[in-house]
């Protein structure tokens, strides 16, 4: 008994920890691209031709995370009941509710984020080469991404509204992205 829920142990915490580290790399990913889209989008507007191929990187990267977090929330739920052996189905509902779902929120969601949004970019630095390996796993499993950078901003504003870190910013840049794919005729008025 001892060895196997030292084992549970270990699944719950490895399950909180890739919980913990897919939803500081989906928050700081989404932050980081809402930034350099804006820089982007500016260059854009005053005449560069910047590809915006970098953008189906980062979805990738943000997907995988995602996936990442909920892979490790799996095994943090999984790994519960085992620990539980022997109680009733009361007490392990009771503590489902009371611990592990507050445990799971706190460490999966709401921490990583707040200690990700003001140093994103660092984050995004320190875990490029894991978030890279994640990208090329999950890959695999994942569909395949579009190429149409409109729906690589659509996706971003999706995961950032669900990560907390959306904002107007990433509607104006759709707003902006459907104008400029538009011919200059289509954006002017006739007058009469």
């Amino acid at each position: 008994a001892g060895y196997g829920s030292s084992t549970l142990v270990v699944v719950a915490c490895i399950g909180l920890a890739l919980a913990f580290v897919g939803s500081a790399g989906a928050a700081a990913l989404v932050t980081t691209a809402r930034v350099a889209l804006a820089e982007a989008i500016s260059r854009r507007l005053r005449g560069t031709r910047e590809s915006l191929a970098w953008l189906a990187t980062t979805e990738h990267q943000v997907v995988a995370a995602t996936a990442a977090t909920s892979l490790g929330i799996a095994l943090f739920g999984a790994a519960i009941p085992g620990l539980l052996e022997g109680a009733t189905p009361w007490a392990v509902g009771l503590v489902v509710c009371f611990v592990g779902v507050p445990v799971t929120l706190l460490g999966g969601y709401l921490l990583p984020r707040w200690l990700t949004l003001p140093r994103s970019e660092r984050v995004v630095d320190r875990l490029h080469p894991l978030l890279t390996g994640w990208s090329a796993l999950f890959g695999v499993l994942l569909p395949s991404r579009s190429s149409d950078p409109n729906d690589e901003v659509r996706m971003l504003a999706r995961e950032g509204s669900a990560s907390g870190v959306g904002g107007d910013e990433l509607v104006m840049v759709g707003g902006v992205m459907t104008f400029a794919a538009r011919t200059g005729w289509g954006g002017m008025t006739p007058r009469t």
